[in-house]
């Protein structure tokens, strides 16, 4: 996408918002927003490095969310309405979307979803759910927490960081996040077990206890909200794999979960879900695969402009996300600033 001229761009960026976005929302507010999830838990389970911007969001933000979205008269629809929605626009809507299957989107999101009748997505890992999973950025923020000094040794470079302050932890979690991002899909699980010093039982029992249950599913299958979507077998950034491994990825995932439900798995979230970990050759390959759409992590509105079902745009859903910030986000503020 062109980038606008920086000057341009703030004139018109401080017109959208002075305006409340009654300029913006007719060109870049859209159809309407999906909203990506991770965790819904207590405040006083949240991460103590990130706070309200980190992976979860606490049962009464969501319900204030909730209520917030019907004020402004959006439609709460699912995944497979808004494939629908593309094609036959109707009244502005929102879709809200959990990635990863942790079992608190059940046990505070469920009750919640079901007291409104919000439909919403869940798209598991595979590995989440059967243990296999290694959650090194879990892993990584707990060492991080707890020691004065961190030292991680990638076959390149040792990294050897001071992690005594709240922020030197913070920046040590960024720097280390984006090596683990570069080697993750070329380690094998005992390099990258060692590399966080922990072994496959204590990482089973670490990734099993936050997972959704296999049987809780199953009980679930018939439900009228919830729809169960592929975040592929092992979570990795799928753009650094061979064409053989993504393959096997997007169809493993897909078969497993089909055999799973009794249903078709027809939706599918990129892991991390940036230009760097998805793109055409990953979009292409999940319409090979029998998928009907692919949500990204990029922020932006449902518009005419992104009708590709395989790279459907969606914005982050926390706690930093009040009144205004939703506001940007639903008149095309958000949209605007994040894509020109």
């Amino acid at each position: 996408m062109t980038k606008l001229n920086p000057w341009i761009k703030r004139k018109l960026l401080g017109l959208f918002v002075k305006t409340k976005g009654y300029i913006s929302s007719p060109i870049f507010g859209g159809q309407g927003v999906l909203f990506c999830f991770h965790r819904i838990l207590p405040k006083d389970q949240h991460s103590a490095l990130f706070g309200g911007s980190g992976m979860a969001v606490s049962p009464e933000y969501l319900e204030q969310l909730i209520l917030a979205l019907k004020q402004r008269n959006y439609e709460f629809v699912s995944m497979d309405e808004v494939l629908i929605r593309l094609k036959k626009p109707k009244s502005k809507f929102v879709c809200f979307s959990f990635d990863d299957g942790y079992a608190d989107n059940l046990s505070y999101g469920l009750p919640l979803f079901e007291k409104y009748e919000i439909p919403f997505i869940v798209y598991p890992s595979l590995n989440l759910l059967n243990g296999d999973l290694i959650r090194w950025w879990d892993i990584l923020e707990q060492q991080i927490l707890s020691d004065s000094e961190v030292k991680y040794a990638f076959p390149t470079h040792t990294i050897e960081l001071k992690t005594e302050t709240l922020e030197e932890k913070a920046t040590a979690w960024w720097k280390i996040r984006s090596l683990f991002l570069e080697w993750e899909g070329k380690f094998s699980r005992s390099e990258m077990l060692q590399l966080l010093a922990k072994d496959e039982q204590w990482n089973n029992l670490f990734t099993k206890s936050v997972a959704i249950p296999e049987l809780r599913l199953v009980e679930l299958r018939n439900h009228r909200l919830l729809t169960i979507g592929s975040h592929t077998v092992n979570h990795l950034p799928l753009k650094k794999l061979p064409e053989d491994q993504l393959r096997f990825e997007l169809q493993e995932s897909k078969r497993y979960l089909e055999n799973l439900m009794k249903y078709e798995i027809k939706h599918l979230a990129y892991p991390y879900g940036s230009p760097n970990e998805c793109g055409e050759r990953e979009y292409h390959m999940a319409r090979e695969c029998g998928y009907l759409s692919g949500v990204t992590f990029n922020p932006g509105n449902i518009t005419f402009n992104n009708l590709n079902p395989f790279s459907l745009p969606r914005f982050a859903g926390g706690e930093s996300v009040k009144s205004e910030k939703l506001d940007h986000i639903l008149n095309g503020v958000r949209h605007f600033a994040d894509n020109y």
